[in-house]
């Protein structure tokens, strides 16, 4: 019958321990990694989304602008084009709508 000792156990179980802590740190690396790649991705999303909202707000302000600009020269005129795209009437006008000749 075989006495183990301390020494021998752990040179039994040295190298299997070694290989699994080795593998988990390099598991550990790769998915810090996967996530540094994941955030690099989704920082340039929100800047892509800030630059078009940025975008957006620039075309908004000279939209803005552009329709002041047409209220102080012509009201009558803005009032024409709003009823040309279908979206205002006055108070007790009737809308009639009329079917496209296209199916």
């Amino acid at each position: 019958m075989k006495h183990w000792n301390i020494r021998d156990i752990l040179e039994g179980i040295f190298l299997p321990l070694m290989m699994t802590v080795l593998l988990g740190v390099f598991l550990y690396a790769l998915s810090i990694t996967k996530a540094e790649e994941d955030a690099r991705t989704l920082a340039g999303k929100v800047e892509k989304q800030r630059s078009e909202v940025e975008g957006l707000r620039r075309e908004n302000q000279r939209l803005a602008e552009e329709t002041s600009a047409i209220e102080r020269r012509s009201p009558p005129m803005m009032e024409y084009l709003a009823r040309e795209d279908g979206k205002l009437i006055r108070l007790g006008e009737i809308v009639v709508v009329m079917p496209s000749k296209n199916p």
